[in-house]
């Protein structure tokens, strides 16, 4: 066991104690002095330390502290202010200030909050003085003087003097047109007329309209087809080719010209002016007219057949007969038909054929067959009693096999 100099032990096993301290140059002095900055450095931490929580928020300008449970509100320079989680934080120039969730900053007065109202997105706050609500699918605030301007998605505010651009933030001066080249002078009655927002020009608005792209007469018609547009008099109309202006009274084929007491018939081929009382006829694309007591024929005679009156009023031609079931009548096609109906169908059958019924069902049968059942003609055949053997209306032969 190893002594320590001055009764203190070996150095590996001393506490510090003694003279131990002398061998290692501290003294009593220069520890005061370390404790002395301990505790002024605790006495600062402690300071530091609110009354609520233990803690606080240092604010960027190092000079404010705020509570927890509250947030900076900061300039760019100057002071800090503490504002609740729920509040505005405002901010003009070196200035900054707090408003309650009822009110909004001033943009006016310093220190000053106002009253304010939600627009229609349920989430945005302006000033309901200065203010009005800009919205699309949400709404920014706009100053009552600035134009509330959208795109798609985006909204933006243009000050008076101004009008909104196409690209969506951009404000263009007055007179500028959207492509942001043209520029039409007020003074002279000019506005801006564009096709699109590359290409615009001006007309003048007491004697000229826009027409997408085109200064058009201010009692002209304006027309588009495939991307371009046209101007037509006003005693024209639209044609179906690009640039041209058809009279008014022209029909859909834009040569031909009915008189006031007629109408147009067209078909595809052709149109015909006919009388407003007669009959349009059209078969196979071609037209033309008959009266309105004729019937129209066939292609390519394009003939009119006269007509006589069915008990129904139905006008059937001279050479067809009536065939009619209760308060509705038909046509047959030709005098010597035969007219078969049953209590609620009729049917026009050939002079010689059989009327078959069935139920409410009515057909025809040729003379050399006889009814069957269900719409079908049986042949006079030995087997024909059980009915094995049958064809029907169409002539199809029907055999049941066993």
């Amino acid at each position: 066991f190893l002594q320590a100099e001055d009764g203190i032990r070996d150095p590996l096993w001393s506490r510090g104690l003694g003279d131990v301290y002398k061998r290692q140059g501290i003294n009593a002095e220069y520890m005061g002095i370390l404790f002395m900055a301990y505790l002024a450095i605790l006495t600062l931490f402690l300071l530091s330390l609110t009354f609520t929580d233990g803690k606080q928020l240092i604010c960027k300008d190092n000079n404010t502290n705020c509570n927890a449970q509250d947030e900076c509100c900061c300039p760019d320079k100057g002071k800090c202010s503490c504002c609740q989680k729920s509040d505005s934080c405002c901010v003009d120039g070196s200035f900054t200030w707090c408003c309650n969730k009822d009110t909004t900053c001033s943009k006016t007065k310093v220190n000053h909050c106002v009253p304010k109202k939600q627009c229609a997105d349920n989430k945005t706050m302006c000033d309901a003085n200065t203010d009005s609500c800009c919205c699309t699918t949400g709404c920014i605030c706009c100053s009552k003087s600035e134009q509330c301007c959208s795109k798609n998605l985006d909204k933006w505010c243009c000050k008076s003097g101004t009008k909104c651009g196409s690209t969506p933030g951009k404000c263009l001066e007055e007179g500028t047109c959207e492509d942001e080249k043209t520029k039409c002078l007020s003074k002279l009655d000019e506005s801006c007329c564009c096709k699109n927002s590359t290409e615009c020009t001006c007309c003048k608005d007491a004697k000229e309209k826009c027409c997408f792209g085109v200064c058009c007469g201010k009692n002209a018609k304006c027309c588009k087809k495939d991307g371009k547009s046209w101007c037509c008099a006003d005693d024209k109309k639209c044609g179906q080719t690009v640039g041209e202006c058809p009279k008014n009274d022209a029909c859909k084929d834009n040569v031909t010209v009915c008189k006031p007491n007629e109408k147009c018939c067209c078909g595809d081929e052709n149109c015909s002016c006919c009388a407003t009382d007669g009959k349009c006829c059209i078969e196979d694309g071609i037209s033309w007219c008959c009266k309105g007591n004729e019937k129209c024929g066939k292609y390519p005679d394009k003939k009119c057949r006269s007509t006589h009156q069915c008990s129904d009023g139905t006008l059937c031609g001279d050479d067809e007969s009536c065939c009619c079931t209760g308060n509705s009548c038909t046509c047959c096609g030709n005098k010597n038909n035969k007219c078969c109906v049953s209590d609620y169908h009729k049917w026009c059958c050939g002079y010689y054929d059989y009327c078959c019924t069935g139920g409410t069902v009515v057909w025809c049968c040729p003379k050399t067959m006889r009814c069957g059942a269900l719409r079908n003609c049986l042949l006079y055949t030995s087997d024909a009693a059980d009915e094995g053997l049958g064809v029907d209306l169409g002539g199809r032969r029907i055999i049941k096999k066993k």
